[in-house]
C-alpha cells in the first residue's frame, strides 16, 4: 500500500487507517499508538536543581523555572529559585545529574 492509498484510506475509513498504521508499527518494532507512553518524550529541566523550566513569552525570552502542568496553557506558575536556569533535556524520572 502506497502513500496515495493510505491518504485515501485515512479519509474513507479512519479506524481501518489506524489499524493499518498500528500493524505497520508492529512490523518495524514500534509500540502501537494507544500503548505508547507519552512520558517517553524528553522535557527541559534545570541541571542545577532538577526543576521544570520553560520559556514564557509574557515573562521574556529567557528560560524560567515553573510549577504546574506541562500540557495545560496558563496552569504554570513561574518562580525564582535564586539561580538562572541551566537547561538540559531529560526523560521524565531521569536524574538531571546523570545527563
Amino acid at each position: 500500500m502506497g502513500l496515495p492509498e493510505l491518504a485515501y484510506l485515512s479519509v474513507i475509513d479512519p479506524l481501518v487507517f489506524e489499524m493499518a498504521m498500528d500493524a505497520a508499527d508492529l512490523v518495524v518494532g514500534v509500540a502501537p499508538r494507544d500503548e505508547a507512553a507519552e512520558d517517553d518524550e524528553a522535557v527541559p529541566v534545570c541541571r542545577r536543581c532538577g526543576a521544570q523550566v520553560g520559556i514564557f513569552p509574557d515573562h521574556g525570552p529567557e528560560w524560567q523555572h515553573f510549577r504546574g502542568d506541562w500540557a495545560t496553557s496558563g496552569a504554570q506558575e513561574t518562580y525564582d529559585p535564586g539561580h538562572p536556569a541551566a537547561v538540559i533535556w531529560c526523560l521524565p524520572g531521569e536524574d538531571p545529574e546523570e545527563s
